[in-house]
């Protein structure tokens, strides 16, 4: 009985130490997908703020910049386009009196209004996937918290009986 009693705290106390590490691990990481989401909250990541990021979250980081760049630059184009294809669009140039240079410059302006806007829809949707994986992962830690306040019990019981076992083995019940 003593031994079986002192076998089974020693795999509540592995379970406990793996279940504190992993919470740990997933503490780290919803700090780490926090950093990493306030860095794009304004549609974007400067070079600062993927110098500073987690490692954790810099592969991602790298892949955000990519993508973000990539739909911002598509979704700008194809909205210039058809802005610029408008007869209104020709007609305002037309009445303007800017010369060539300057609608150019007009264009360029109205292209990276158009990108900056598709950037920020592009941190919109990365930061409500962020925060889905973060409420997965809150949830996560919780039920290991759970899980190791339940283990902490039961090691409380399993010691409190293997005490009484050994009282008893050695003679703590005198008759």
């Amino acid at each position: 009985m003593i031994l079986s009693t002192s076998w089974r705290i020693s795999q509540l106390i592995q379970r406990r130490n793996d279940a504190q590490q992993r919470l740990k691990q997933i503490t780290m990481e919803i700090e780490d997908l926090k950093s990493y989401g306030s860095s794009i909250a304004d549609g974007g990541i400067s070079i600062g703020e993927l110098l500073r990021s987690p490692t954790s979250m810099y592969r991602r980081s790298m892949s955000y910049l990519t993508a973000a760049n990539a739909y911002s630059e598509n979704a700008a184009s194809i909205q210039m386009d058809e802005l610029v294809n408008t007869p209104m669009y020709a007609d305002m140039m037309a009445k303007s009196g800017l010369d060539e240079q300057a609608q150019r410059q007009y264009a360029d302006s109205m292209f990276m209004t158009f990108k900056r806007h598709a950037a920020q829809q592009f941190a919109k949707y990365e930061t409500a996937m962020l925060q889905e994986r973060e409420k997965a992962m809150s949830m996560e830690r919780e039920s290991i918290q759970e899980e190791i306040e339940s283990i902490k019990l039961q090691l409380d019981n399993m010691r409190k009986e293997r005490n009484e076992s050994l009282q008893e083995f050695f003679g703590g019940n005198n008759r």
